[in-house]
């Protein structure tokens, strides 16, 4: 099976919360999806592998409790600067592994905003999550 690189941090989410192992590769070929783990999986692993890739790993489990949606930022970008009446940038800040740090999402605006704008935004952004189940 070949896993679509967009839906990759489903898969490795699945495999590391079924399994206890997070892949240290996972890429793509024409046909289907590689991954390496940092050890040998035993039998019992392979199983629970070979499980998870044929039940379509693109999209989340069924959730056994309660579940919250956060929209997408990217998506949402348009919807969200017409709310906040502000025009921003978005781009992607990677952590460096062990810092303690978080990968994040920032937005930039192009001038310093007042509190009544700050406001703006961090409640047009509350509003993109909601509760599903």
């Amino acid at each position: 099976m070949r896993v679509p690189s967009g839906y990759t941090w489903n898969m490795l989410q699945v495999i590391l919360n079924t399994i206890g192992i997070e892949p240290n590769y996972a890429g793509d070929t024409e046909t289907e999806t590689v991954l390496r783990f940092p050890r040998e999986l035993t039998i019992g692993e392979k199983s629970q592998l070979d499980t998870i890739m044929a039940g379509d790993p693109k999209h989340p489990p069924v959730p056994v409790g309660s579940k919250f949606q956060i929209k997408d930022l990217w998506e949402f970008r348009d919807a969200l600067k017409t709310v906040m009446a502000l025009e921003f940038d978005i781009y992607y800040a990677e952590s460096v592994p062990g810092s303690g740090h978080f990968d994040m999402i920032q937005m930039h605006f192009q001038t310093s905003l007042s509190n009544q704008e700050k406001n703006r935004v961090v409640s047009a952004y509350q509003n993109s999550i909601s509760f599903v189940l």
